[in-house]
């Protein structure tokens, strides 16, 4: 695809160059800060991800993939063999985990910026779309976590862009192409699951079917035997899978037909379309909340977009191709989620940046009230946890400016359109940078447990909350524990199976993490114990009403909480008596 004839007004409107250029590398440090950091912000399913891969690297072959439970064959092998080469050149660390999916959401960034500066040959308007792709909140929620999620948005965003240079006229070089999408789609099969070949040929049945005007007689002759060739290149790559794996049929029946056919269930079906939480509402409002704070520009531009259909550029008509393909082809199995609108992120990113200086004045200020909320609520939060004395010396310094320079510059872009344009994504790496500071205080001491109750510790087998599958994955991180169980926990709640195992591990003589409210007596709770150690932790998945309840009347109990290591008195008291016993025989 060449270059479009359109102006490029955005870089002249966005300022120097090298103003952006300075902030895309700041934002590369961000993007690394705390990187291996146990209060990174991302989703619970990692912790699964880091036992899959650290089992599956102790046994002598790299499959079948397993937990500490045994074989579970729920997920493609690419990312764990991912992990196990990471961790092997970088030592057994959350930044080990972490590096190589940071270094795929980068390179998302500069596949954007490329793209971009194809169709408006302008440096400006490149570095911006690098800019808002980094600035989407999933790209920095999923972006710097072990997590299949930015291999994935890498792999599908290539493929986009081969598309976009494809020229139908170079012969000699179209079959080379094809095979390409096809390795391409390959790979991303290996990190996430066969059933993304639907959306991506859906999107090159749609786009072919476009430029062959319409025609369906030189569609269904040309095109549609390469789409086949690309399907059946990327499934024969994903069968390796089956080739490798010394139980092929434990990956057919656990992930084929359990993991992927079970998506489609035909109970409720037509139920599900419109309620629940996996209806279509939240698929197609996916793109939405995966940009969140650049929801409301990214509303303007699909306004904008409609209203100039006839004279969007073929890159927009491909773009919005993309997007609307994968949506159409998500929306047919009966599990939908926003994170499966992700691959449409980078593309949205780039169609932002092409049109930023078009997009509506009042829309662009009206994307700065979310973030002036964030600010305000963000300090007022930040002051009531510091004025609480629960954090001791307080958060880092530049925080404080950070929320406070935030808010002002959100209202200044409230007020005015031309500065809303300059600063709106700025304000974005701004929040995630408070959030970042924010959680700082918990990677240090006070979030950490202390070397007598890592000694302690050592070697032994320790039952921890866990409020997500396999979450007690983490004390490894924390800990040197010889193996970890985890109990289900909601918050302080403990439900009665709970119970039992806390009841049962402690009957045994071994060593039990509790969650108590900051400043509760854990012998109140569970007598006859001794405490080990303990540390300050967050809780996480606040409603609206906790959310005020912190916010207005400043109980942080509901924010922080403290994590108790027990064990009973006299099975420690036995353990000591044990050497000098064996020594007296």
């Amino acid at each position: 695809m060449e270059p479009t004839e359109k102006s490029s007004p955005t870089g002249s409107a966005l300022g120097p160059y090298r103003r952006w250029a300075l902030l895309l590398a700041a934002v590369c440090l961000l993007y690394f800060f705390q990187l291996g950091g146990m209060y990174n912000v991302n989703i619970g399913d990692e912790s699964n991800y880091l036992q899959l891969a650290r089992v599956t690297a102790l046994q002598p072959g790299w499959l079948p993939l397993s937990t500490d439970e045994g074989p579970w064959s729920t997920k493609p092998p690419l990312l764990f063999w991912q992990g196990i080469v990471s961790v092997k050149l970088l030592g057994e660390s959350l930044f080990g985990y972490r590096l190589v999916s940071v270094l795929y959401s980068l390179a998302t960034a500069g596949l954007v910026a490329r793209f971009v500066f194809r169709e408006q040959r302008d440096r400006t308007t490149a570095i911006f779309g690098a800019l808002v792709f980094l600035a989407c909140f999933s790209t920095f929620r999923y972006g710097r976590a072990y997590l299949t999620n930015p291999p994935e948005v890498f792999w599908t965003f290539l493929a986009f862009s081969i598309v976009a240079r494809f020229d139908r006229s170079t012969r000699g070089r179209e079959f080379l192409t094809w095979t390409a999408l096809g390795v391409i789609l390959g790979v991303i099969t290996l990190y996430r699951s066969f059933a993304l070949v639907v959306p991506y040929c859906l999107f090159l049945a749609a786009w072919s079917f476009h430029e062959r005007d319409c025609a369906v007689c030189a569609f269904l002759k040309r095109d549609v035997p390469r789409i086949v060739y690309v399907a059946l290149l990327g499934l024969a790559i994903f069968s390796l899978w089956f080739a490798l794996d010394p139980n092929p049929a434990e990956v057919w029946n656990t992930f084929v037909r359990g993991e992927n056919a079970g998506k489609v269930d035909e109970h409720g079906y037509l139920r599900g379309l419109f309620s629940g939480p996996h209806s279509l509402i939240g698929l197609w409002t996916g793109p939405l909340a995966n940009t969140a704070l650049l929801a409301l520009p990214l509303l303007a531009l699909v306004r904008l977009s409609w209203k100039e259909r006839r004279r969007l550029t073929l890159a927009e008509r491909l773009g919005w191709t993309f997007v609307l393909a994968y949506l159409v082809a998500f929306s047919v199995p009966s599990q939908r989620s926003a994170s499966y609108a992700m691959s449409g992120v980078p593309v949205l990113a780039a169609l932002l940046a092409l049109r930023w200086n078009e997009l509506s004045g009042a829309w662009l200020r009206a994307a700065a009230i979310p973030l002036l909320v964030v600010f305000t609520l963000g300090a007022v939060l930040a002051l009531r946890v510091q004025t609480s004395g629960v954090l001791g010396f307080g958060f880092p310094l530049l925080l404080w400016p950070t929320l406070v320079g935030g808010a002002w510059f959100a209202w200044r872009a409230l007020r005015s359109a031309e500065s809303a344009r300059v600063a709106i994504v700025p304000l974005c790496f701004a929040v995630y940078l408070a959030l970042t500071l924010a959680l700082r205080p918990l990677e240090g001491p006070l979030g950490r447990y202390d070397d007598a109750a890592i000694a302690a510790t050592r070697g032994a087998d320790l039952l921890m909350p866990s409020n997500h599958l396999r979450k007690h994955e983490r004390y490894r991180f924390l800990l040197e524990p010889g193996s970890v169980r985890g109990y289900q926990v909601h918050g302080l709640d403990l439900p009665p199976d709970a119970v039992a195992a806390i009841d049962e591990q402690l009957a045994n003589g071994g060593i039990v993490g509790v969650v108590l409210p900051e400043g509760a007596d854990p012998a109140r709770s569970y007598s006859n114990c001794m405490t080990l150690g303990s540390r300050l932790d967050i809780r996480t998945r606040h409603n609206g009403e906790q959310l005020r309840a912190m916010i207005l009347r400043g109980e942080m109990d509901l924010l922080l909480v403290r994590e108790w290591l027990i064990r009973r008195a006299d099975a420690a008291v036995n353990e000591s008596a044990a050497p000098a016993e064996r020594a007296s025989r």
